[in-house]
């Protein structure tokens, strides 16, 4: 009688924890969507570029080549990031651009991303050497405690 005993009670403490488990769960799917990120390389003056982030749909061109000596600018978006007790967004990211001969030519660290976007302009001067440049992004959503990883290629002539 008391191994029945025993089994019962450990089957409604399982079960007991498992819908624990699921309720929070159900509250953590409410606070947060799914992490999204990418990136975006504009030749848009700092003024333009302004005006079309701030357009409704914010669409940004995007360049997969850019010229020596032009203003450039890769812009960072994230959304989807799960919210504190506050309603704020704790995300940043760490942004590396990479020569085409795989060294560092920026690098940008904890740039915060709470208002879903960063821009870090580039300095592509004439003695930029030509090729295939490489930027990689790490996105840290802090509260969820999520992370995601988004890389971008763009030629520079």
């Amino acid at each position: 009688m008391n191994k029945h005993l025993l089994s019962a009670l450990l089957v409604l403490t399982v079960a007991g924890v498992t819908g624990a488990a699921q309720a929070s769960r159900s509250v953590q799917a409410e606070r947060t969507e799914t992490l999204q990120s990418e990136v975006v390389i504009s030749t848009l003056s700092t003024e333009d570029l302004k005006k079309q982030l701030a357009a409704p749909g914010g669409k940004v061109e995007d360049k997969s080549e850019v010229a020596r000596g032009e203003a450039v600018t890769a812009i960072v978006r994230a959304t989807g990031c799960m919210k504190d007790d506050t309603g704020h967004c704790d995300i940043n990211a760490n942004v590396t651009v990479y020569k085409p001969d795989g060294t560092v030519f920026h690098e940008a660290k904890v740039l915060d991303l709470a208002s879903g976007r960063v821009t870090v302009p580039l300095d592509v001067d004439a003695n930029a050497p030509t090729g295939l440049y490489r930027v990689v992004v790490n996105v840290r959503d802090l509260t969820a405690r999520h992370f995601a990883v988004v890389e971008r290629r763009f030629a520079v002539k």
